[in-house]
Order: C-alpha cells, then sequence, then structure tokens
C-alpha cells in the first residue's frame, strides 16, 4: 500500500514539473511573440553619447520580370527624360514599322506623334 502512495506522489510530483515546464513553454512563446512584433528599430537600438544607432526598416523589390511588370501604377514615378529615352530605345528598334505607320498616316503609340523627320549627314 505505501509502495501504491509513492507512486501515485510519484507521478503527482512529475505531473506537476511537466506542467511547470510547459507554463515555462507558453511564456517563452509568448516573450518571442512579444518581440517578433517589436520594429526592427526597438530591438536593435545602441545609444552612445553623441548618436544613437538602429536598424531601419524599409521596403525593396527583387525578382523584376520587365515583361509583366504592370507599368500603369508606375505612370506618376516616371520621368518624362526617362520616357523619351524608352521612345528613342523604341524608334531605334522599330524605325522601318514606324516609318510604315507614318505613311499610312497611323500612329503605332497613343499618346506621342510620330513623324519621318530628316537631317543632313557628311560623310567622309
Amino acid at each position: 500500500m505505501i509502495q501504491a502512495i509513492d507512486k501515485a506522489q510519484a507521478a503527482e510530483r512529475k505531473a506537476a514539473l511537466a506542467r511547470d515546464d510547459v507554463d515555462d513553454r507558453k511564456a517563452d512563446v509568448t516573450r518571442a511573440e512579444r518581440a517578433a512584433k517589436l520594429p526592427a528599430a526597438a530591438v536593435t537600438r545602441t545609444r552612445s553619447p553623441n548618436a544613437v544607432q538602429s536598424a531601419q526598416e524599409f521596403v525593396d523589390f527583387r525578382s523584376l520580370d520587365r515583361n509583366i511588370v504592370d507599368l500603369e501604377p508606375l505612370r506618376a514615378h516616371l520621368s518624362t527624360e526617362h520616357i523619351e529615352m524608352a521612345l528613342r530605345s523604341y524608334i531605334g528598334a522599330n524605325t522601318t514599322a514606324i516609318k510604315e505607320e507614318i505613311r499610312n498616316r497611323r500612329q503605332p503609340l497613343r499618346g506621342v506623334e510620330f513623324w519621318i523627320n530628316q537631317r543632313t549627314r557628311v560623310g567622309g
């Protein structure tokens, strides 16, 4: 009978230790979740007499696929200079087709007027 009581008490102690261990793990998870929610600056902030240093979060991009990127939302952020550069590149790659469109009184792109211009070329 005493052995049964000892076994029961030992099992109770083991269960209490397991509960304590579970509680400790829950507390660890809670602390980790709180830390994960902190901004990088709060976690990495260091102070010196002359400055404060911390990490700063920012948005960046990668894996640019120029063939499928939607350019419409970027329109307001493209300078006229960059659009003109793209148009010159387009003309260079499509001169024959553009000339044909112009001769047929059509414009190949909306929002820009193409025309056939002339300049003097001096060869030597």
